[in-house]
């Protein structure tokens, strides 16, 4: 009962690059307790629940395994080292610092999709940004199928990237030879990535929503990933909802029901 109260957040744990200042702290606590801590990359972790994991090693062990089956982490394609933003560096360092009995303990995941308007399109068209930034949607399905292995249920939301959308940092990007990805690249590539969802075991709930306050590329990207799970052996295995015009909060930590 004490774990619960302790260690289970009524929102989602945003998993993000640390500050360098964070960064300096977690190395000089694991070297004075020669241990790793319960989570990598959780903001504001201390006042929760940092305390008790240093109580003993059999404390430590069971109140990790509770943090991480009952609470719901939150990541995403964000800017790579940002302490901001939910982004795959995080995901990363999460992956290699947390052992892999308690990765396999996670239930409850949520995935942010950075998405920019692409001015050349009308503003009608929507883009992952660069084929690195493409690269990161990949990343996080393949980290879902290979370390999360007892994964239960995955939102996917979308939500705009506005830093990158700055004037000064596309044409500096144009300058560079980088250019965004188009509307059609962008669905291949989420396709393709959503795909390695098919081999996990465990998943149940899978909910793609669709983002009417982003405006029209976020409602037809909704849409676009609907589509793409029409026909493949991971709809006839999950239960899924798919919300039309609809961007439920980043946090709420319902259960996906079937529509």
């Amino acid at each position: 009962m004490i774990y619960t109260l302790l260690l289970v957040n009524e929102g989602s744990i945003p998993i993000c690059s640390p500050s360098y200042k964070r960064r300096k702290t977690r190395l000089s606590q694991r070297v004075y307790f020669n241990a790793r801590g319960c989570c990598s990359r959780i903001e504001e972790a201390e006042p929760n629940h940092g305390a008790i994991l240093r109580v003993n090693k059999q404390v430590h062990r069971e109140a990790s395994r509770l943090f991480y089956s009952h609470n719901s982490f939150l990541v995403g394609t964000g800017r790579w080292g940002c302490s901001a933003q939910v982004n795959v560096h995080g995901l990363k360092s999460m992956i290699k610092r947390v052992p892999t009995e308690f990765l396999a303990c996670v239930k409850h995941l949520q995935v942010i999709l950075y998405i920019r308007i692409l001015p050349k399109e009308g503003g009608k068209g929507y883009s992952l940004g660069t084929l690195t930034d493409a690269g990161y949607v990949h990343t996080i399905c393949e980290t879902i199928t290979r370390n999360l292995t007892g994964l239960v249920t995955l939102d996917i939301f979308t939500a705009r990237d506005i830093e990158r959308r700055e004037p000064k940092n596309q044409a500096e990007m144009y300058k560079r030879g980088i250019y965004p990805l188009t509307s059609e690249a962008t669905m291949a590539h989420l396709t393709k990535s959503f795909q390695l969802l098919s081999k996990h075991n465990s998943l149940k709930y899978l909910a793609v929503y669709d983002n009417a306050m982003f405006g029209l590329a976020g409602v037809f990207l909704g849409k676009r990933l609907r589509d793409s799970f029409v026909g493949s052996p991971i709809v006839a295995r999950l239960s899924t909802r798919f919300l039309a015009g609809h961007q439920r909060e980043h946090g709420d930590r319902t259960t996906s029901k079937d529509s």
